[in-house]
């Protein structure tokens, strides 16, 4: 089943969120489960990969990086 716009803003949402580290994926389809209810943990895991793979997720790498420890998905305090 192909990806749709909503579902992919979704997922870019949920990174925004929760950052890129393991067992996010199902923290993401709870918070958009809307627009990920024909979705599962695993295939938004892989859709993550894909979009990687195609560069689209440099924007959000470096919001990760601006506003993530990478040990501790927390927003950093000002």
């Amino acid at each position: 089943m192909m990806w749709i716009d909503e579902e992919t803003n979704a997922v870019l949402e949920g990174i925004k969120l929760y950052g890129m580290q393991r067992e996010k994926w199902s923290k993401t389809k709870k918070a958009f489960p809307e627009a990920l209810v024909y979705r599962n943990a695993g295939q938004i895991k892989d859709r993550v990969r894909t979009m990687a793979r195609k560069g689209m997720l440099e924007g959000v790498r470096q919001y990760l990086s601006d506003n993530f420890n990478d040990a501790n998905p927390t927003t950093k305090e000002n």
